[in-house]
């Protein structure tokens, strides 16, 4: 049987794609493809030569540009409780939030979202009515008061036993700086800010008590 089949014209290698400036990408790192191996008189294809393997492309392999002296990377921005995006937990951090904002303005009837932010439609400052949620539980009801203790305690310990930031020197748990300032001030007493100095001494003068002076008047 007379073999009709053409061969094939190999193709030239196409030019790897120039890498972008300050940018790691793992498909920019990649041989150029094979030119496709033509066909022998029988009609016969010979095998194509193993491919090597590549890691997949991941976006978040990607750096960010090289940036100027005396300027960071990568901008400064707050971030969610958890992270941002799903893959480091901001998720969590937003249900929670949402939680608290619920039960702190739901039941309490207190402001909500824009309404914290201290500023009325005229971008002018103002006060508001902030609101509280609190609840108790009884640890006998659950795992008893004593294993309760020791758990808190060995997690408590656990983070602060934790492997430290360079350039640290402790860890604190939740809670532990206000009890520090408690012990601190139940004692020396609580400082008074600047504005609210301005607001004792603004109230002492509209209800006529002129002759008491404060021990932070100068």
């Amino acid at each position: 049987m007379e073999n009709n089949q053409k061969a094939s014209r190999p193709r030239a290698p196409r030019a790897p794609k120039a890498a972008t400036p300050g940018v790691s990408d793992t498909r920019q790192n990649t041989a150029a493809p094979a030119a496709k191996p033509a066909a022998s008189q029988t009609g016969a294809v010979p095998a194509a030569a193993p491919k090597p393997a590549r890691r997949p492309y991941h976006p978040r392999r990607r750096r960010p540009a090289a940036a100027s002296a005396g300027t960071p990377a990568v901008p400064v921005k707050i971030m969610p409780l958890g992270g941002l995006g799903e893959e480091t937990g901001g998720y969590k951090g937003y249900g929670f939030t949402t939680i608290v904002e619920i039960l702190s303005s739901a039941l309490a009837g207190g402001p909500f979202m824009k309404a914290l932010s201290g500023k009325d439609e005229n971008g002018n400052n103002a006060m508001y009515h902030l609101g509280h949620f609190f609840f108790v539980i009884n640890p006998a009801f659950f795992m008893g008061v004593d294993t309760f203790k020791k758990t808190a305690g060995d997690i408590c310990r656990g983070l602060r036993n934790s492997t430290k930031a360079p350039g640290q020197e402790r860890i604190y748990t939740a809670g532990e700086k206000e009890y520090m300032a408690w012990l601190d001030r139940k004692d020396k007493g609580v400082p008074v800010g600047e504005s609210i100095q301005k607001e004792f001494i603004q109230l002492r003068d509209e209800l006529g008590l002129t002759q008491y002076k404060f021990p932070f008047e100068k």
